[in-house]
């Protein structure tokens, strides 16, 4: 293991303070940090579609946790050959190349070999896994990772820079209460997600269900009984029919003839409160299309000050231009 030295007083100046009996630690004080070279793949490794060990690549480490999925192989041979890259269980992985500071804990089911852009943390005896893969999860691990990133056109960091990585040292117990705490919160929290998410579902039900009462005349039921000149359906269908037979004899201009609803359609359809009716939509309103204008034509896009509905802008209960 390589001698890493302490960080020096000016170093942790610059780090947050911590509760009384905690320290500021670089993470290769206490772990054996390494990956496989670029050699040792160019000269060992060749992926199989099946073989006995799967390889842990980069696609497998996340932000929210190890992904099982996606294997490529080598056979043991191969991992015996570089032991180093040979996976037990419970180690952290850490992406280093690309998507630098992903990590996630080696599952221990079984033994993998570690594939390239992953870097390998053994941790000793006085740090816990989770309490180290909380703290890189962390907005403040995180940002201490983010500090040695070499800014490259694809992010990277070297082993010798995840190996001076400040993370808060305490005992082991503590560790362990800490990681406890955190997981229950957490648990408190995916609780509060999933119920959260019950709730929306709910309300999409109970918006429906008002949506119902309203239109089959619930809601207004009250309302009704206090007035007394209320016109009905029948007699407002007339007067829209009325207006619009003056609009075409004035303009010239004919219209669409529509016919009402029948008496085997209306039978199909739910009763009303008295007074209400049920009729066409083109009844009671203009129905039109229109059209995309030439893309060929600039004017028709730009500089003008007319706002243009297409269909995405229906994707919401109104349309927000």
């Amino acid at each position: 293991m390589k001698t890493i030295k302490s960080l020096t007083e000016a170093e942790i100046a610059y780090l947050p303070k911590l509760p009384e009996g905690w320290k500021w630690v670089k993470l290769g004080e206490h772990s054996f940090v390494t990956k496989l070279a670029g050699f040792e793949f160019t000269k060992y490794v060749t992926y199989k579609e099946k073989a006995e060990i799967p390889v842990i690549r980069a696609q497998n480490v996340s932000k929210i946790g190890f992904i099982p999925t996606n294997f490529v192989y080598v056979d043991r041979e191969t991992m015996e050959k570089l032991p180093r890259s040979r996976i037990h269980g419970g180690e952290i992985l850490m992406v280093f190349v690309g998507s630098v500071g992903n990590v996630s804990i080696a599952p221990s089911n079984k033994e993998y070999f570690l594939g390239p852009n992953v870097a390998k943390i053994d941790l000793e005896e006085q740090l816990n896994n989770k309490y180290v893969l909380f703290f890189l999860s962390s907005v403040l691990g995180f940002g201490n990772v983010s500090g040695m990133v070499k800014a490259t056109t694809q992010s990277s960091i070297s082993m010798s820079n995840i190996r001076e990585v400040a993370i808060p040292f305490v005992a082991l117990e503590e560790q362990r209460a800490i990681v406890s705490k955190i997981e229950q919160l957490f648990s408190e929290l995916d609780n509060g997600i999933a119920n959260l998410n019950l709730a929306r579902e709910q309300l999409k039900v109970y918006r429906q269900a008002v949506l119902k009462k309203a239109f089959e005349g619930e809601l207004t039921k009250k309302w009704r009984e206090q007035q007394t000149d209320l016109p009905d359906a029948g007699e407002l269908l007339e007067k829209i029919s009325k207006g619009r037979e003056q609009v075409i004899k004035t303009s010239g201009k004919r219209q669409k003839s529509t016919n009402p609803l029948t008496e085997d359609k209306l039978a199909e359809l739910p009763s009303l409160p008295e007074g209400w009716g049920w009729a066409k939509i083109c009844q009671v309103s203009k129905v039109g299309t229109g059209v995309t204008p030439l893309k060929k034509r600039r004017d028709f896009y730009e500089g003008g000050t007319i706002p243009w509905v297409t269909s995405g802008a229906l994707n919401e209960s109104y349309v927000n231009l």
